[in-house]
């Protein structure tokens, strides 16, 4: 893994579709900023911002296949790309002293493609994918935001018909309720073998406000907050 020399963080913020990840990003960026940091916002895929982005909105859209017809090295490859070309930018951005708080990261890639495999190809596929992301910047810490996927489908319907859909309610992966159970279970497997920062979306059945859950990331948000 490339260990940069920076005075800056970068924290990311994880889960599956739906469970919040944007909204507590946002609102981490926000806190920062009141306490005079100087702040980046960033997600991905990147989408619409950029013709990398839009690769991965066309695997999204089913453009290049099912999921299931690709192999998960070449899936991998789309979402890295998309985060390599601001590799630079955000180098530049860490070394200025600045904090990068990111909606979804390298991370996604590892938990999305491997949660289908098991044992000795699981611990292969894992390795192969944090060395494909290894040269970007790496995270201070990352947020796992574990939601149940059955309570992210009810909140995926409530969502507007977002541009890089075209039209379609849920992409590829949204659509796999029993592939989202897979990611959910991952990431938690990831969690603990990596040492990320889990936050849980919900008591029970019952879904936790926005506030608690942005209040609990406050709480143990882990980076220096004078740097500036």
């Amino acid at each position: 893994m490339e260990l940069d020399e920076r005075p800056g963080s970068l924290v990311v913020i994880e889960g599956i579709d739906s469970s919040g990840k944007k909204t507590q990003a946002k609102r981490l960026v926000r806190k920062l900023k009141e306490q005079g940091e100087k702040v980046k916002y960033v997600e991905f895929p990147s989408y619409g911002s950029s013709e990398l982005g839009e690769v991965v909105s066309s695997f999204l859209r089913g453009e290049f296949g099912d999921r299931d017809e690709l192999s998960k090295e070449v899936i991998a490859m789309f979402y890295a790309m998309d985060r390599y070309q601001f590799r630079d930018e955000y180098k530049e951005f860490l070394k200025e002293g600045g904090i990068i708080v990111a909606n979804r990261y390298f991370q996604s890639n590892i938990a999305f493609q491997s949660a289908e495999y098991e044992g000795e190809e699981f611990e292969e596929m894992v390795d192969w994918l944090r060395k494909l992301e290894s040269r970007l910047p790496q995270p201070d810490q990352v947020f796992i935001m574990d939601m149940d996927p059955e309570i992210a489908q009810g909140l995926m319907a409530e969502k507007d018909l977002r541009d890089y859909l075209q039209g379609m309610e849920k992409d590829i992966n949204e659509e796999k309720v029993g592939f989202q159970r897979k990611v959910a279970e991952n990431y938690l497997k990831l969690a603990e073998m990596y040492d990320w920062t889990v936050i849980s979306c919900s008591e029970g059945r019952e879904l936790r406000t926005i506030d608690e859950i942005g209040d609990e990331i406050w709480t143990r948000l882990d980076i220096d907050l004078d740097q500036g």
